[in-house]
């Protein structure tokens, strides 16, 4: 119920029944606040490399800087996207991009 409350107050224009609603029909379902300061989609590799401001070779080069963490992952070079776990883990080792 906390949760909800919590969720509830950071999107006051939304009624209180969709909440209630999900969570009804979600067994176990607990509203997540979406600003949390961790990505929670997955990136592909341009789209971060736009981010950053470089290209998407670059931003190859320095994933693959780490190998063994980035293995850790499920990542593999030919990856064309990169899953929410390993978007934060390149945010810990090259920080968030700015803008």
């Amino acid at each position: 119920m906390a949760a909800e409350m919590q969720f509830m107050d950071m999107f006051p224009d939304e009624p209180e029944s969709s909440v209630a609603s999900t969570s009804s029909r979600l067994p176990g379902f607990v509203p997540f606040p979406v600003a949390t300061g961790h990505p929670r989609k997955s990136y592909y590799k341009c789209e971060l490399a736009r981010l950053y401001g470089c290209s998407p070779r670059t931003l190859s080069a320095w994933i693959n800087r780490w190998p063994k963490e980035f293995a850790r992952t499920g990542y593999r070079k030919s990856d064309k996207q990169l899953t929410p776990r390993q978007v934060r883990l390149l945010f810990e080792l090259i920080g968030e991009p700015e803008g």
